[in-house]
């Protein structure tokens, strides 16, 4: 084989395993990016509370289908629920911090909506409570 064409197929093989770890990094990376939290729209919300006091965060109307749970309880509280909401309708986040608690608290809700076979919507509500 002359020599130049050597030279040419070392360079197409060097080549070749360039492209392969090249693209090998652009899958990891973007893999790296994709997380649970990700899938869902995140919203946040932040709130100051004088320690003794509570929070109402009125979250919305019920979907028909599908339904509002906590995903990620507070650690530092005495109530943290969701409650039907009689006089705005639907729900709402209720909040009182431990008693002594001072700092920074926060919870998670999620609002999923169902056709009834399947999710079609999910909408998570970070909440982040400081406690002065």
């Amino acid at each position: 084989m002359p020599l130049s064409q050597s030279l040419f197929l070392n360079y197409v093989s060097s080549y070749i395993s360039t492209m392969k770890r090249l693209w090998f990094y652009v899958i990891m990376i973007s893999l790296a990016g994709c997380k649970e939290d990700d899938i869902s729209n995140v919203e946040l919300r932040e709130f100051r509370l004088i320690q003794g006091s509570s929070l109402r965060y009125h979250i919305g109307n019920f979907p028909t289908e599908g339904g509002i749970t906590i995903t990620k309880q507070a650690k530092e509280y005495t109530v943290s629920r969701i409650v039907v909401d009689t006089t705005l309708g639907g729900a709402t986040y209720e909040y009182t911090p431990a008693a002594g608690f001072k700092g920074q608290d926060s919870a998670e809700i999620t609002r999923t909506d169902s056709d009834g076979s399947k999710k079609i919507s999910e909408q998570t509500t970070r909440i982040v409570i400081s406690v002065e």
